[in-house]
């Protein structure tokens, strides 16, 4: 359930609506999307698209913008409030998953194709999100998903250089897993902003560096020695996705996170050592 090609040329819906989740912290198998859309290789069209969302407690919106300029602006306004929204491409074919704009380039999440993570200049976009009618006019369709859910919920912010960064084929690993990374961390933290937000809490990216050198320690006292660079590795990962989630965890659950963080970058080596023997 992470971020990674889809695997057939008809589950582009459901990859993009799992995209969509997995920025608001909800975290679904895109086969499980595909079952509660209704996919089938034909496709996946919108009205299927918002039944499953509703599935999981979120709602997609439908949006349509008949000028280039209105169309942009309609959907930086949207980014910008930090909701993730699917656009249909290249005459209606294909799905993707618009998540930041910044400088008038704009975060894509894109499954056909190995690079799934990709940034586009609107010039680039724009003529990949048009429909032309028979008519001539020009179409905008754009799909806001938007959580029903209460207490504020953490929401993930690809900015343009966290996207490159994880764009990289060095940190494939992280994409493919991001779901795991993301649970373990949303369940002790709590968005940062907000009205309902602990003042008191501290941004868990601080808390995690501090306490980075214990937990190496830790680990290395339990795994045994030669596991630095790859305990390293983890810390770096989890670091990377609590601060595109801009998470803070209350005092009181400092010590449950490190205690959580330590048996989680356990897990992972015990896994890697798994798939290398």
């Amino acid at each position: 359930m992470g971020i990674y090609p889809q695997p057939n040329a008809w589950l582009c819906g459901p990859f993009a609506l799992k995209h969509a989740l997995l920025a608001l912290g909800v975290f679904e198998n895109e086969w499980a999307i595909a079952r509660a859309a209704g996919s089938d290789p034909g496709g996946t069209d919108e009205r299927e698209l918002a039944r499953a969302a509703r599935q999981f407690d979120c709602s997609l919106r439908m949006i349509r913008v008949h000028y280039p300029e209105d169309a942009r602006q309609e959907l930086v306004h949207h980014l910008e409030q930090g909701k993730p929204v699917l656009l249909c491409i290249e005459q209606w074919d294909h799905w993707v998953t618009a998540m930041h704009h910044e400088d008038n380039q704009f975060v894509l999440f894109d499954s056909r194709g190995q690079h799934v993570i990709r940034v586009l200049g609107w010039d680039e976009l724009r003529p990949k999100w048009e429909f032309k009618e028979a008519s001539g006019s020009l179409l905008y369709d754009l799909h806001p998903v938007v959580a029903h859910i209460r207490m504020p919920r953490p929401q993930a912010r690809f900015s343009v250089g966290r996207a490159r960064w994880l764009a990289n084929p060095s940190n494939a690993g992280l994409a493919r897993q991001w779901s795991d990374y993301g649970r373990v961390l949303l369940e002790l933290g709590q968005p940062s902003h907000g009205d309902n937000r602990d003042l008191f809490a501290r941004p868990m990216t601080d808390v995690l560096v501090e306490q980075g050198d214990t937990l190496s320690d830790q680990v290395m006292r339990q795994v045994g020695r030669g596991v630095e660079a790859d305990t390293e590795q983890v810390l770096l990962r989890l670091h990377f996705v609590a601060g595109a989630y801009d998470l803070s965890v209350s005092r009181e659950r400092e010590a449950e996170l490190t205690a959580v963080v330590r048996e989680f970058v356990i897990s992972r080596l015990q896994v890697g050592r798994a798939v290398g023997s």
